[in-house]
């Protein structure tokens, strides 16, 4: 059994593919998946992306750096509406981001998500590098 995984999730794992938003059903199935895998002692690291609120080639008349802010802070919305869903269900989980500070999101230190891990927390990370013209996905 791995000790650690790190998955990436698409934005639309929360609402269905081509659909936009949140859909109560498809977060209930995810959150159930994530506490049966946390209940073995997995460190659990995740990364979400945001095309359940938007997808930067949509929109073509934004510039490429403005639409790729955006998707960064669809990410953060995402993995915060996730961490409530698992907190409400027993999950400890911690939100970390590079590019927004609140209350509710921790900043990336190495050593600090070390110690998340090793505390039991499921770890999101959003808002990928805070760097335009690469995916979130290199969070």
């Amino acid at each position: 059994m791995y000790k650690r995984v790190l998955i990436k999730l698409s934005g639309e794992v929360l609402s269905g593919e081509g659909e936009k938003g949140f859909r109560e059903e498809k977060i209930s199935y995810l959150v159930s998946e994530i506490k049966e895998v946390s209940r073995y002692g997995v460190a659990l690291g995740m990364v979400i992306g945001a095309g359940n609120i938007f997808r930067g080639e949509e929109l073509k008349n934004l510039r490429r750096t403005i639409a790729d802010h955006i998707g960064m802070l669809g990410t953060v919305i995402n993995a915060l509406y996730l961490k409530d869903s698992l907190e409400k269900n027993d999950v400890k989980t911690v939100v970390v981001s590079q590019i927004v500070t609140l209350p509710s999101i921790r900043p990336i230190h190495y050593d600090d998500i070390e110690l998340y891990f090793d505390a039991g927390y499921v770890v999101i990370f959003s808002g990928g590098t805070s760097n335009p013209f690469f995916t979130t996905d290199t969070a």
